[in-house]
């Protein structure tokens, strides 16, 4: 009992550290970074529409949850009220912020090709040109081949199609079956002596070698807030890596990645016909730079080529 006790510890010190080195990161970036606007895909789309739209979607998920479970009738009409006039303002809301658009629009090609600017009246009107742009379709099929509607429904669809790829035993997937690596002599097989923990420099140089402008991970952290993050943040980083390397725990963080979906060919409504893209978390990278070293460094002794190595952890 006093083992897991004590992992227990540990492990919640880790989190600990690495919750206040994070959310010191996020408030800096916060406080110093103006806040990007968010960017829609239709050119009539405004963040006030958006926000009767996601209104219109909660307020479905209410009704619906309460039909479902058979809740009280008055209690089903009450919500189901609430969601028709929700409903109702988002879609007035989009007409209205469309025909604004296409007003503002017309005004501006009009003056374009009065002033005689026939590129740019040009390019406006391609900007409208659906005719060359295939929409993808937001339904997907189950393993059965019925379609799913309900965001439930694709969440796990999709959490079932990358649980069965991604935990395949297939020998494409197993390292184990790479049979043009040199088998393990005697140096690889002996028990490593106990690394060092990285220095303050080794944590710089690992900041350093990092790729900017790179999408962020689960805890919102990119490549930038790193690199900029100046001297306090290497030392509070470099304190980090050392209660990890001692405790041979990482965060949670580290070992989570959000799967971003993207269509390459055929039907869209197959979840075959999309790849999976995982975004991970940038300090985790940091900390697998910095164990890629000594791993490169002993598996160049028995002869195995560190390229392989490289693109196996990053």
């Amino acid at each position: 009992q006093a083992a897991p006790a004590a992992a227990k510890k540990k492990k919640t010190k880790v989190e600990e550290l690495w919750t206040q080195v994070k959310e010191a990161i996020l408030a800096a970036a916060k406080g110093t970074l103006p806040e990007e606007e968010r960017k829609f895909r239709v050119p009539w789309m405004t963040q006030a529409v958006f926000d009767k739209i996601i209104d219109k979607a909660e307020k479905f998920s209410l009704y619906r949850d309460a039909r479902d479970k058979s809740r009280p009738p008055e209690e089903v009409q009450r919500l189901k009220n609430k969601y028709r006039l929700a409903r109702k303002a988002a879609k007035s809301a989009c007409e209205k912020s469309r025909q604004l658009m296409w007003k503002l629009e017309a005004r501006d090609l009009r003056a374009d090709i009065e002033g005689r600017r026939d590129g740019d009246a040009f390019r406006k009107l391609r900007k409208f040109d659906r005719s060359k742009k295939k929409a993808l379709s937001s339904q997907i099929q189950d393993e059965n081949g019925r379609l799913l509607t309900t965001r439930d429904q694709k969440l796990k669809r999709w959490k079932s199609f990358f649980y069965k790829l991604l935990h395949s035993d297939s020998p494409e997937n197993d390292c184990r079956a790479d049979t043009t690596l040199p088998p393990p002599g005697r140096a690889l097989n002996e028990v490593p002596p106990d690394e060092p923990a990285p220095t303050l420099a080794d944590v710089k140089a690992a900041i350093g070698r990092l790729k900017s402008r790179r999408a962020a991970g689960p805890d919102g952290i990119s490549p930038e807030l790193l690199k900029h993050g100046g001297s306090a943040l290497e030392r509070e980083f470099h304190q980090l890596i050392s209660q990890i390397w001692d405790d041979e725990r990482a965060p949670q963080d580290w070992k989570d990645a959000i799967i971003v979906t993207l269509y390459k060919k055929k039907n869209p409504s197959l979840c075959d016909n999309y790849r999976g893209l995982s975004l991970l978390s940038v300090p985790g990278k940091v900390y697998s730079l910095l164990l890629l070293d000594p791993l490169q460094e002993r598996l160049e002794k028995v002869g195995l080529g560190s390229q392989r190595l490289r693109r196996t952890l990053l």
